[in-house]
């Protein structure tokens, strides 16, 4: 009776110790679960996401020392370009919309050219000068919320077809319509007016990184009465054809 309770007692004994050493030099070998971080813990490891309201571009690496500059005093503006480009300035007659300045800049190689392009591959970058109001912008309405609005209308799909970019010393707002040729158009409002560069076949952002405004001339509007006689008798008038004439008015011909 004595030698069974003293075997067990000695088996106790050894399972216990046995335990202890699984404990002390078989557990501590293998990897501990990976404490997932608290709330706190969360919020410190987690980096803040800054949303920027226009999305920076680069034209580094470009060498714009031999660089021709065109400016303009009408306009307060300065522009460069490349030496093989020149500028011409462009009749703003027949717009739908009244422009103030039209312009373009085009490569020497392709101004060379003879043959006709294709009507979605017109080459140079061209710019126009607006007033805000002939473009269409609403008195309390920026040029952002105007293009956006119309970008909307015309999105397909999820694709992102305007965008806001700081591109030099302005934000401009870059819109791409789907329905037209493969055009990109660069906005910007000053002063009332609403610059804007375009171009199918060349890229725009490196020189869009020289403009500078030195003074924003103050568009007003100034309209005056320069006719008020009245020609016919009793039946209808007939305009039958319109030209106009070299001090910016019209001459119109027809029947009374």
């Amino acid at each position: 009776m004595v030698q069974k309770r003293f075997k067990i007692i000695t088996i106790s004994l050894l399972s216990l110790v046995f335990i202890i050493l699984i404990f002390v030099f078989v557990l501590p070998k293998f990897p501990k679960p990976s404490q997932k971080p608290s709330f706190e813990e969360k919020k410190e490891i987690q980096p803040t996401q800054k949303i920027e309201e226009a999305k920076p571009t680069e034209t580094v690496g470009i060498d714009i020392s031999n660089w021709k500059t065109y400016r303009n005093e009408d306009f307060g503006f300065e522009i460069k370009y490349p030496p093989d480009y020149v500028f011409q300035q462009r009749t703003t007659a027949g717009s739908a919309i009244p422009i103030k300045f039209s312009g373009e800049f085009i490569s020497q190689k392709d101004l060379n050219k003879k043959e006709e392009f294709p009507e979605c591959e017109i080459p140079g970058i061209f710019i126009e000068i607006y007033d805000r109001e002939d473009f269409g912008i609403n008195e309390n309405q920026t040029l952002e919320e105007f293009i956006m609005g119309i970008c909307k209308k015309e999105q397909i799909g999820e694709e992102n077809i305007c965008e806001k970019l700081k591109i030099g010393d302005y934000e401009w707002i870059k819109a791409e319509w789907p329905d037209m040729c493969p055009e990109e158009d660069y906005y910007l409002e000053k002063n009332n007016l609403v610059y804007q560069f375009s171009s199918m076949t060349y890229e725009i952002e490196p020189i869009l990184s020289t403009f500078k405004i030195f003074n924003i001339p103050s568009i007003k509007k100034q309209t005056s009465l320069c006719w008020a006689n009245t020609y016919g008798g009793g039946r209808d008038e007939e305009a039958k054809s319109i030209i106009q004439t070299n001090d910016g008015g019209y001459l119109l011909g027809g029947d009374t």
